[in-house]
């Protein structure tokens, strides 16, 4: 978790293609000037929960192997989220999405640059509160429809 100590200048990050199983969260609290982070290609299955991330502008988590997204409530989605303009979760194993990322994610976050494609999208009961999300609403693809 010590791998940035001192860079705390730094701004743009790219992690990409390393085989991560899980967002290095702690790496990355400690850098107050990060505002891109480039995760794409790796296989990370998840984003601890008690994710604490400086306030990005760019997160890329595409082609990874993530099904969730830690966002218990409005207050603990990953922390450093709410000023980030461009989210691209495309290509992860997303079914569903919490119903509080609607309301403290891209509410607080628009205008952004939302991707969600390539997801096998779970269209039943839980996505129902992400419905007036537009930019959610709009990105959805269902894989298993309702029956």
């Amino acid at each position: 978790s010590d791998a940035f100590t001192g860079l705390t200048a730094l701004k743009n990050l790219k992690i990409s293609d390393n085989l991560l199983t899980t967002f290095p969260c702690d790496a990355l609290q400690n850098l107050p000037a990060l505002s891109k982070v480039r995760a794409e290609r790796n296989s990370i299955r998840r984003i601890p929960s008690n994710c604490k991330l400086p306030p990005l502008d760019s997160l890329d988590l595409s082609y990874n192997l993530l099904e969730s997204l830690p966002c218990s409530s409005p207050s603990n989605c990953f922390i450093g989220i709410e000023r980030t303009r461009i989210l691209n979760l495309l290509n992860n194993q997303l079914q569903t999405l919490p119903e509080a990322f609607c309301s403290y994610g891209v509410k607080a976050m628009d205008p952004i640059h939302l991707a969600l494609a390539g997801n096998p999208w779970r269209c039943d009961e839980t996505l129902l509160p992400l419905l007036p999300c537009g930019q959610v609403n709009s990105s959805l693809r269902c894989a298993m429809p309702l029956n």
